[in-house]
This record gives C-alpha cells, structure tokens and sequence, in this order.
C-alpha cells in the first residue's frame, strides 16, 4: 500500500509540474521571450498527457483542485491582405493559405476569412486585435494594398510594432504583382529584406506555382512561430444532394457547394458550374467577381450568362444590405464625402441622437448632417 501510494504522489507531482509549463507558454508574451523553450514544453506536454490513461481521477482532483485542462492556443500568424482585392489577388492569398495549412500550420494562421467575420460589424476590429497581438505577419503586397484604407492601416501598424520592438513582431512581405498606380511607401524599405517578389521570373507561373514559390520562400522562418504544428482539418466532399442551406448564408458565407446549388438554381450550363467547381469558387471569391474575371479566368465566353451571374450576384447583396441586422454592411457600401458628419446610433438612444444634433446646430453645423443611420444592439 505505502509502494502504491508513493507512486501516485509521484504522478501528481509530475502532472503539476507540467500544468506550470503549460501556464508559461500561455501568454504571447512568453513564446517571444522563449520561443524554442516553450514550444518544447508544450509538445511535450502533450506527448506525455496522451500516456496517462493509467492515472486515476482523484490523483489529479485533490492535488489540483480541478483536472488539466490545455488552454486553447493564440493563432500568431496573421494574414494582411486587401479586402477590396480583386478575384486573382484574392484566389492567391487563399491558394498560398491552403498550402501552409497543408504544412501543418493549420492552427497557426489568422485569416479573416477562417474565422468567419468578414461580415461581422466588429469585423475590423478583430482583425486590428490580432494585428496588435500577432507574432509574424504575412502581407500581401499590391497596389490593391495601398490603395485600401483597411490594410494600409493594417501595414502602418506592423511597421511601427517592428519599428517600436524589432522582436515582438517579423514580417514577410510578398509582392503580387507591379505596382502601376502606387509606390511602396519609403518606410517598407526596412522590412523588405524578406521580400519574396512575383513580379519578375515568377510572372508566367499560375497561381499554384507562385504560392509554392512563397511557401518555399518563408515555408522554414514562418515555423519558429508556430505554436503547436497541426496538420489541416480533412475536407468533407462536397453534398450530392442540394440542401438550400445557401439561403440561410450570406454571401461572404458561401461554400463551394452552396455556391454550386446557386448557380444551379440560375439555370446555367453544366459547362460552366464545372469551371466554378474546378476553381473553388465561393462566396469569398465570387464576391471580387468581375465580367473580365469570368472570361479571362474562368472561361464564361457567354456574355448572357456573365450579365446573368452578375445581376443575381447585386440582388442578393442588396437584399442582404436592406436586412435589418445588416447596417454595418450598409455603411461600408457608403462612400465617405468630406466635411460631413455622418451620425450613427441605436434607435433607444434616439434622445441622445437628438441632442447632438441640437448641439451641432448651434455650432452651425447641422447642414453637414446628410447621413443619419440607426441600427439595433
């Protein structure tokens, strides 16, 4: 009895000890200071923890309080990209994507597109949080990017955390095509030793082959700051049956199929569903659609068709927009005019709405009012 006593302290003790580990390689903070240390830890961990089939639960309770329970880990790659890309740029951020899950970096990469908030009022702000708390970034360079408020903002606050801390934060800047109508800003100078540049004997290459060149490129420094490497979730195939889930989604929402039983419903050839089909078309790319887009890319040489394709594509987003719960979508539709003041608020907050509006008019300024929008909490 003494002998098997003595034994299950000795367990407690060790699963204690790795509890501790686990508590150190919690926080972003500490993978920074010791990358190599904590990432060892956490494998191990997890290693020995799949080996403790053997251990009773009040071996763990009375010496814990609680049973171990491994914390969900912070995804600390983030990708910077344009959301107003057009469907090329957008299908090769998604096709480099896919192939650094394929490299077990699964559980690693934050995409906006992943995490299903691209039509999320917060949508912006999430992304600016794990811009703040990323430990490497991969940004996707165009003049798309510069020319987007979003991720020209994204871009300025990487520089200034690399600026501020050379350690908190390493970008790998991957340039997508040549810039025609801006410039690389002069302060990109520094962090451009990273470069992986597509615009001079990648340029013939399709967009498969130019992912592989990007990830062989940052394929081994982009694993230091992997937390844990998981290989990529398995892909169902695709429903033989169609389902109308489509209806219940936004567009940004749709997958593949639902993308597929869409365009089944409009009546469209066989022919062409099989292009959408063979180019993993979904919402997130059929968005960034444009006329030139189906026939240079996708083959659709019908013009009755693309016009089809198009004009259903509009009315859905603008049956989407007038939706209630939809404002946020409504406002990024809205393009900004200077020296207006545009007055968003919720509609039990009318008061406070009409107070400020009373203000405003004795600053003379009610005139520049020409946008007022409510919209439910």
């Amino acid at each position: 009895m003494e002998g098997e006593n003595h034994n299950d302290n000795e367990v407690t003790l060790e699963i204690k000890d790795k509890v501790e580990d686990i508590n150190q390689f919690d926080s972003v903070s500490n993978v920074v200071s010791q990358p190599d240390k904590s990432r060892d830890n956490a494998k191990s961990v997890l290693k020995d923890t799949t080996n403790l089939s053997h251990v009773k639960k009040h071996d763990i309770v009375p010496s814990l309080g609680t049973p171990m329970k491994l914390k969900k880990m912070k995804k600390g790659i983030f990708v910077s990209y344009s959301p107003d890309a057009g469907f090329l740029e957008r299908k090769f951020v998604v096709e480099t994507i896919r192939q650094l899950k394929e490299n077990n970096l699964a559980e690693d990469i934050w995409f906006d597109k992943d995490e299903k908030n691209t039509d999320s009022p917060c949508w912006f702000s999430m992304r600016m949080e794990a811009v703040e708390k990323c430990r490497a970034a991969l940004i996707f360079l165009s003049d798309s990017y510069f020319m987007c408020p979003v991720s020209v903002y994204e871009g300025k606050t990487l520089y200034e955390r690399k600026k501020a801390s050379p350690m908190s934060v390493e970008i790998f800047p991957v340039l997508f095509s040549s810039m025609e109508k801006t410039e690389l800003p002069r302060e990109y100078s520094s962090i451009l030793k990273n470069l992986v540049d597509l615009t001079q004997q990648h340029t013939k290459l399709s967009l498969a082959e130019k992912a592989s060149v990007v990830i062989g490129a940052v394929m081994e420094s982009l694993e230091k700051f992997a937390t844990i490497n998981t290989p990529p979730t398995p892909i169902t195939p695709p429903e033989t049956e169609f389902s109308g889930d489509y209806k219940k989604k936004k567009i940004c929402q749709w997958s593949p199929s639902d993308l597929q039983e869409w365009i089944f419903k409009l009546g469209v050839k066989e022919f062409y569903q099989q292009s959408l089909a063979e180019n993993m078309v979904d919402g997130f790319l059929l968005m960034s659609l444009t006329d030139q887009d189906m026939i240079n890319h996708l083959g659709i040489d019908s013009r009755v068709v693309r016009k089809k394709i198009m004009q259903q594509i509009l009315q859905t987003l603008d049956k989407e927009h007038r939706s209630v719960d939809n404002w946020h979508l409504r406002s990024r539709a809205q393009r900004s005019k200077p020296d207006v003041i545009y007055l968003i608020y919720d509609p039990t907050d009318v008061r406070l709405a009409q107070n400020v509006k009373a203000d405003l008019k004795k600053e003379k300024l009610a005139g520049k009012i020409s946008f007022i929008f409510t919209f439910p909490i």
